[in-house]
């Protein structure tokens, strides 16, 4: 849009092979209505594959659902590289913050790695963007400090679900 933003569509499918069907048949690009984000571009098409999810202390009640979704894109060399850099960084931040992981407001943090191997994406489920942001500041800013890493951080906005 004309604001400048990113616009970030995320879907999930059971499988490769099912994602490979709903895109046969449109020259790869992803499946009509995907972009239909009001001020939306078309849409870069770049498959993840689900490589590991941290599960926050929050209960699973059914009635809570999170409203922050911070995501992050860190590139990297293949997929070799994608799994050592993610394990290693997982690895710093439990000698740190210790394996029980009870961050106030955590739902869950899904790790992704993109299916040439290039890319990681970090997909977090908060209860509010202000526990979001606190985590952030406080654990991972120092962590990805420590380990080593930069990339590029998107702040969630407002969900859009198509009816």
């Amino acid at each position: 849009d004309d604001t400048g933003a990113t616009v970030l569509t995320y879907t999930q499918w059971t499988s490769e092979e099912a994602l490979a069907g709903a895109r046969k048949g449109t020259g790869g690009a992803w499946p009509a209505g995907l972009g239909a984000v009001p001020g939306a571009g078309a849409p870069e098409a770049a498959p993840f594959r689900h490589y590991r999810a941290v599960l926050g202390s929050v209960p699973s009640d059914p009635s809570v659902l999170p409203e922050s979704f911070p995501v992050a894109f860190f590139d990297t060399e293949d997929e070799a590289a994608a799994r050592k850099w993610l394990d290693g960084l997982l690895a710093s931040e439990e000698s740190t913050e210790g394996a029980d992981r009870a961050y106030p407001g955590a739902v869950a943090a899904h790790l992704h790695i993109s299916l040439d191997g290039t890319r990681v994406l970090s997909f977090s489920e908060w209860l509010s963007e202000e526990q979001a942001v606190a985590h952030i500041e406080a654990v991972w800013a120092p962590v990805l400090a420590r380990f080593g890493g930069t990339g590029s951080l998107y702040r969630h906005v407002a969900t859009y679900l198509r009816p």
